[in-house]
């Protein structure tokens, strides 16, 4: 499969925030003509960012066409049908009532279309909660991620919302199967938001489990962790910059020694003798690096193997080597600004392309669409002015 394997097929793409456009957003990397579907109101990341778009509309809805439509009204909801006709893939992240109060459902969309490949993002999947919202910071509350973030005491939200972008790429992954799959009439493809944060922080949820067991039989404290490592994390250098460690190793540990002249004697040079006297472990990393410069260090550690990464401000992520190397970026547009976008991170044998380095206005492309679904032009301006859809300013 081709990453254009969806090359000139159109998606819809309702909701808002991060799950479903961020499915859309991956989408369009595959080659699909990706209909975002607004309220008049907009999606609510448009106006993020001091009333403007913030970064996730910016990076998740660049290249897409905007459609605003009044699901409510009886006009409205004819041109959404008209557009499921027309279209291959539809993916939500829509609350259930609203789903029910809309007429979106798959039942709903598959009586207009019996071969669209139809993907709700749900918050949960099926069972008791199955009807209610939920949003990633609460399933980071309520799978157990929370807890092991503390800032200050006080479990803390993670910060970027990775259990959306998981369930957006898990709706990709069902996506794709669908379409590969020879029983295509009346897909219906669903990943919850709350079993996708289960199933991504298995890991821990496991290790949980594992400490609790060794805390009752007395081997190990109740807060021991699977990574819970000396030399495993930042530590600030003499002119200020923050390098991430990585050892994971006996060999590891050896290296770094051995790189900064650290002589650590017998009781840390294995990981169990490390992890019983972490705190002196610990003491001798933090004084090491804060005795060199920052690119002293690198230089040092780099010549023996180690693992090891500068801790970067995001608004400077884009300004290394690597980063600007050819291929890593494409420009993307907002009126009259440009950004740099970090490109689709797979290849294949074919160029990649990236999407249209648009963002767009809302219903910008509300008009164009309307042709395309071939409604004359007295019928597209009697839906604008009866309220039925909204062309853009």
């Amino acid at each position: 499969m081709s990453l254009r394997c969806l090359e000139g097929q159109r998606v819809l793409e309702l909701g808002s925030y991060i799950a479903s456009p961020y499915a859309g957003h991956l989408l369009s990397h595959l080659g699909a003509d990706v209909v975002k579907i607004e309220p008049f109101s907009g999606d609510p990341t448009r106006a993020l960012f001091h009333g403007s778009p913030g970064g996730t509309f910016i990076a998740f809805s660049h290249g897409k066409r905007s459609i605003c439509i009044d699901l409510r009204s009886s006009e409205g909801h004819a041109v959404f049908e008209r557009l499921v006709a027309s279209a291959v893939i539809l993916v939500h992240n829509l609350a259930p009532e609203t789903v029910r109060k809309l007429r979106l459902s798959h039942e709903d969309c598959h009586g207009i279309h019996p071969e669209l490949i139809y993907c709700h993002i749900a918050g949960y999947g099926p069972g008791p909660l199955e009807n209610e919202k939920i949003t990633n910071p609460l399933v980071e509350a309520a799978t157990g991620i929370m807890a092991e973030h503390k800032v200050e005491g006080r479990p803390t939200r993670l910060g970027p919302s990775y259990f959306d972008l998981f369930a957006g790429s898990n709706a990709v992954i069902g996506i794709l199967s669908a379409l590969a799959s020879t029983r295509r009439a009346g897909r219906h493809v669903e990943v919850g938001l709350y079993e996708t944060g289960l199933h991504v922080s298995s890991k821990e949820i496991i290790g949980g489990q594992l400490s609790a067991r060794a805390a009752q039989s007395n081997r190990l404290g109740s807060s021991a962790h699977e990574f819970a490592l000396p030399g495993y994390g930042s530590y600030r250098t003499r002119d200020g910059r923050w390098i991430h460690l990585l050892m994971l190793s006996d060999s590891h540990w050896s290296d770094f020694c051995g790189a900064l002249g650290i002589v650590s004697g017998p009781e840390l040079s294995t990981l169990k003798g490390r992890q019983a006297h972490r705190a002196h472990a610990e003491i001798l990393v933090t004084k090491a690096i804060a005795e060199h410069d920052f690119d002293d260090v690198a230089g040092r550690l780099r010549k023996t193997g180690c693992s090891f990464s500068e801790v970067i401000a995001s608004a400077n992520a884009l300004d290394t080597e690597q980063a600007r190397h050819h291929g890593k970026t494409y420009r993307v547009r907002i009126e009259d600004d440009q950004y740099a976008m970090p490109a689709f991170p797979i290849r294949d044998d074919l160029p990649a392309v990236p999407p249209r380095g648009e963002v767009p206005r809302l219903g910008q492309h509300t008009m164009e669409l309307l042709e395309s679904l071939d409604y004359a032009p007295a019928e597209q301006h009697s839906l604008v002015s009866s309220g039925a859809v909204f062309a853009g300013t």
